[in-house]
């Protein structure tokens, strides 16, 4: 064969290959066409890579990984126990390490071609040094070893879903989508430091866990921020590689901001951001095509997606660290914002608007949201009830703070609860949190929004109690207020002691034979010893329990109620645990306990909050102290009494005594005063 015809042989054959690297099944004829003379030349040539091909099957692997179709032991441990996952890079296994005890999953990549014992060893060391990093964000290598002619990586087993599965339900709210982005990028920025680069940052590759934590895998693939090329057989999805990834240039830190610039652009509208059909379309979108805007996005947003999808890495953030401050200051913004709306939709279906335009409502500023009330002993108040003339000019708020519980008016329960929440969001604190010591649970929280009620005198009849005009005071600070008053097994948790009448031990134990009194109220206490109480809490815990202020009680008891009682007028024995002689305003017969129960057991206010009519007197943190009338009262907290002050009623209170505006400022009364936790908010 002359030499001109051997090349023309060798591009043919080359043109072979190429038609097989597509999927086709090219005919040698048609490759020789013009040069049918060459076919018989061709054909031979077939035949030897054919027959090479067979030697090679069996000498060899026939692909490094052939895909793995029952269960089976690897490298002697690795018990695999079902396909998590398949695609075009490889397979993902459930599998169970015998020697260690543990669940792991195990990717089996699939390799293009076979590599060489040099290119095998180059990839197992560079993926054991990624199997260093330890971050709670990024899926941890356990190993990386060899398996066959390639290899495989065996990863922590981690239980969720990822996030290409989550967004098949559409658009994720803006808000959330930056919150998972900046997340990724505090990760990124962990990864970048240690000096390893992820290259293949994509939705399936991000994964939430059951508690919304963001973990990131398929760092068995990264490789070192040294600026190097992928290598030919480089395992990347296309959709998400950046333009210097898919040119084969090198690569640094920057290639994973765009693909994590690709990530948020996906979740925010919903679409793909490079799917042509053909790999040719992709490529030549991701080299030429602008970023387009997503519509329903902020313009803050679509700025930093544009700015990770430039097209040369320097006109990227520079760093993860800087893409993360980036994204926490929109997310800042964001939450900022929802909270504005929020506080405008419940002005605006609460008919709040009335309200402020009579200017009844306290003036509040930033510097008083921030502060915390009374905490036992700690206290940081003046010692003196602060108290404001009645404000001339219509109520602001801060930017974005919800708006005050007006409890001088009538206020329904829905309302409350959407003020209760607003500002648990605007406080990014929980609604119903459930503090705990030594394995026993403080009871659930419920958070308090501030807010104004009038406070009473007490009166001896019902019609006086409406009649009187009161107190107006304002609480400017969110609490939190226990459910339940504390209870037997509660306080002995803490003091490790029980000195409660009604208990197995206590005076009253016959009344109480054969029952469990762990869950009544602890009783027989005194104010010193409540307040102890809430000082071995501080100390063990580090969360500010307290006692509550007598004011923040009231405002608590009442519920927005502007009866009676917390749930009315009329008493019929079903709603508190009093002694129930000589009911006001009596619809049905008395239900006498002559005793204490089981906390929880009557129903709960409007906020939620039990046995705030009896059971019970609850201590407060405050002294008894007559206020000033006709003064508008701002977070009282009078300390220049002698006597602790006690509100609310026990199982011992008459229905007569049992009024909303009672306060009792009596010493210890045996086996009827008890206590219920508040906690501050910083």
């Amino acid at each position: 064969m002359s030499e001109s015809n051997h090349e023309l042989v060798l591009d043919l054959l080359e043109l072979h290959q190429e038609a097989l690297d597509r999927g086709e099944n090219p005919e040698p004829v048609q490759l020789c066409r013009n040069h049918l003379e060459l076919l018989p030349q061709l054909l031979a040539c077939l035949q030897d890579l054919e027959r090479c091909d067979n030697l090679m099957t069996a000498s060899f692997t026939p692909s490094p990984h052939p895909p793995i179709t029952e269960p089976r032991i690897l490298l002697g441990r690795y018990r695999l126990e079902g396909l998590l996952g398949e695609g075009g890079h490889g397979q993902v296994w459930r599998a169970f390490d015998t020697e260690l005890q543990r669940k792991v999953a195990i990717k089996v990549p699939k390799m293009r071609r076979m590599l060489a014992e040099s290119e095998l060893s180059q990839l197992l060391a560079e993926a054991r040094h990624v199997a260093h990093l330890h971050h709670p964000g990024i899926v941890a290598v356990y190993d990386v070893a060899r398996e066959g002619a390639g290899h495989i990586v065996i990863t922590e087993l981690v239980e969720g879903t990822n996030l290409e599965k989550f967004m098949v339900a559409g658009p994720i709210p803006e808000p959330e989508a930056v919150a998972i982005a900046a997340r990724l990028a505090r990760i990124l920025q962990h990864s970048h430091e240690q000096g390893i680069i992820h290259r293949d940052i994509k939705p399936s590759n991000l994964l939430l866990e059951p508690d919304g934590q963001l973990r990131v895998c398929d760092f068995g693939i990264a490789t070192t921020t040294q600026e190097l090329p992928d290598p030919p057989d480089a395992h990347y999805t296309l959709s998400y590689a950046s333009p210097e990834q898919i040119l084969g240039q090198p690569l640094d830190a920057r290639t994973d901001i765009w693909s994590l610039g690709v990530v948020l652009f996906e979740m925010v509208s919903g679409t793909a951001l490079f799917g042509g059909d053909h790999p040719s379309d992709v490529h030549d979108d991701i080299l030429s095509r602008p970023t387009p805007t997503i519509t329903t996005a902020s313009i803050a947003l679509n700025t930093l997606c544009h700015r990770c999808l430039a097209k040369y890495p320097e006109d990227r953030f520079s760093s993860a660290a800087d893409l993360a401050m980036a994204l926490e200051t929109l997310q800042a913004n964001l939450s900022r914002n929802r909270r504005r709306r929020q506080m405008l939709d419940i002005i605006l279906n609460v008919g709040i608007f009335a309200s402020l335009a009579a200017g009844v409502l306290l003036l509040l500023n930033a510097s008083a949201l921030s502060g915390g009330g009374p905490a036992g002993s700690d206290f940081t108040d003046t010692g003196k009830s602060r108290q404001e003339s009645p404000p001339a000019l219509p109520i602001s708020y801060p930017i974005g703070c919800p708006p005050l519980l007006d409890c001088c008016r009538a206020v329904d329960p829905a309302e409350m609860v959407r003020l209760r929440h607003a500002w648990a969001e605007y406080l990014e604190q929980p609604a119903r949190p459930t503090l705990g010591i030594n394995g026993v649970l403080m009871a659930p929280f419920v958070l308090i929004p501030p807010g104004r009620y009038i406070a009473r005198n007490p009166a001896r009849h019902q019609d006086d109690q409406k009649n009187i005009q009161g107190q107006q005071v304002v609480l400017t600070r969110p609490f939190y207020l226990a459910q339940h008053e504390l209870t037997q097994r509660q306080y002995q948790s803490i003091t490790g002691i029980n000195p409660s009448w009604f208990s197995s031990q206590g005076g009253g134990m016959q009344q109480v034979a054969g029952m469990d009194t762990t869950d009544f109220p602890v009783e027989s206490i005194s104010q010193t010893q409540a307040l102890e109480a809430c000082e071995i809490l501080r100390k063990k815990t580090g969360t500010r329990f307290m006692l509550p202020t007598g004011a923040q009680w009231e405002y608590g008891r009442r519920a927005g109620s502007l009866g009676v009682f917390h749930w009315g007028d009329n008493f019929t024995g079903a709603e508190a645990n009093l002694e129930g002689l000589m009911p006001v305003a009596s619809t049905g017969s008395a239900m006498r306990k002559g005793r204490t129960c089981q906390v929880g057991s009557y129903p709960p206010n409007a906020f939620g909050l039990h046995d705030m009519e009896g059971n019970v007197a609850e201590w407060c943190a405050d002294r008894h102290s007559d206020q000033e009338s006709g003064k508008i009262l701002v977070d009282p907290f009078p300390q220049e009494g002698t006597i602790g002050v006690l509100r609310g009623n026990s199982w011992l209170s008459l229905v007569t005594e049992a009024r909303t505006a009672r306060r009792i400022s009596l010493g210890t009364i045996p086996a009827a005063t008890g206590m219920r936790l508040a906690c501050a908010i910083d």
